[in-house]
């Protein structure tokens, strides 16, 4: 999380040459902790080509819930939802979402409402209304604690 792009570039040599898959998932979800935007974007990419598929929907639920970068990682999903539907596995497009649950930019928790109402995930509606409904209280809060930091 505080690595610069040669860690970044270290991790996911370590990544691909993991001899367990404990260690291939423990790099894999490394690689989303980046600070680098330019690595961060190109994770988004392995996700769609190089990530296997039954991972690649948890990778983005991380980067979903990326502290400075979530916003990143939404409009990846949103510019390539055909390809990321085609890539993950259907039951697992849901899950995907619960990354949402971090997301405390008002702006950015309207985008996706919106996004997910336009773009329906193949199963589990009640489960992806009650990511939103989390990320909506965590935005509610967000703001509250904002107005009374800058009130104080």
């Amino acid at each position: 999380a505080t690595g610069d792009a040669d860690d970044h570039a270290l991790i996911e040599e370590r990544w691909r040459s993991a001899t367990n898959p404990q260690d291939t998932i423990r790099y894999l979800y490394a690689l989303v902790d980046t600070p680098v935007a330019e690595c961060f974007d190109r994770l988004l990419e392995l996700t769609l080509s190089e990530v296997r598929s039954q991972d690649s929907a948890y990778v983005l639920r991380r980067a979903l819930s990326h502290p400075r970068f979530a916003g990143r990682a939404f409009d990846f999903i949103a510019s390539s939802w055909d390809d990321v539907l085609a890539k993950v596995p259907s039951s697992a497009a849901v899950r995907m979402f619960e990354g949402v649950r971090s997301v405390t930019d008002p702006d950015l928790a309207a985008s996706i409402v919106a996004f997910t109402s336009d773009h329906p995930t193949p199963s589990g509606a009640r489960v992806l209304a009650q990511h939103l409904e989390r990320m909506w209280i965590n935005v509610h809060a967000a703001v509250r604690l904002r107005e009374e930091t800058t009130s104080s």
